[in-house]
């Protein structure tokens, strides 16, 4: 994947959005903004975005509203969902993938662009008859492990971006301790190797748990996509 990263923002506050604009374009991404959830989510609509920015409080439709619809309407092609905003409890819900505080931080929006970059970047590829072959099973009974492997795994992510919110190491290191091992079952090694890196990491280090969530999240995403291609 060499096509730079593209980014949607929506603030309603005009100073905010043109400032993360031009430091998300410091880095050599394209970048496009709206004032509300409401226009974003038309923007969304017309064009494939690999991130979306969204402030939480706008006026027509709030963050949380936008990605809940964003959610909805391209469950297959999600983007990676930020909050931003100014309060340090940050947001309620667990359905954003990422919490950025204002004022931004620059190296902060580097290390979550790289993070992005690495995980979109890395290869996924996945022999899903070979994985057949070695387990020894029938493939309608793989096929309904791996159905069953994606909802266990949705339900892990949600309990993990809830655990990280709530600055639970324990909860952390239970969860992705718990996808680590479906992971592995399934043969999935890219995901078993992240949440084994998450089950592990110094949790003190929020910053670098976070940008371990944002690579599991998207590791997920893309390998769920083999599957609905």
């Amino acid at each position: 994947m060499n096509d730079p990263l593209k980014i949607l923002i929506a603030d309603d506050d005009n100073l905010n959005r043109i400032l993360l604009s031009k430091l998300i374009q410091k880095f050599g991404v394209e970048c496009e903004t709206a004032p509300n959830g409401s226009e974003a989510l038309s923007v969304f609509e017309l064009s494939h975005f690999d991130a979306v920015f969204l402030d939480i409080n706008m006026p027509v439709m709030s963050g949380p509203e936008c990605a809940s619809e964003i959610i909805r309407i391209a469950p297959d092609r999600k983007p990676l969902l930020v909050c931003i905003s100014a309060d340090e409890k940050g947001p309620e819900t667990s359905m954003f993938d990422y919490f950025l505080l204002k004022p931004f931080n620059t190296d902060e929006i580097r290390d979550l662009l790289d993070a992005l970059t690495s995980a979109l970047k890395s290869e996924m590829s996945y022999d899903f008859e070979e994985v057949i072959r070695i387990i020894g099973l029938d493939r309608e009974t793989m096929q309904m492990l791996m159905d069953e492997f994606f909802s266990v795994m949705t339900e892990e992510l949600e309990n993990l971006k809830k655990a990280v919110a709530e600055r639970n190491s324990d909860m952390i290191t239970h969860v992705a301790h718990k996808m680590k091992g479906a992971a592995a079952g399934m043969m999935v090694e890219n995901l078993r190797n992240l949440c084994s890196e998450m089950q592990n990491v110094n949790k003190s280090d929020i910053r670098l748990v976070r940008l371990l969530l944002v690579q599991i999240g998207c590791c997920f995403s893309r390998f769920r996509g083999l599957f609905t291609k």
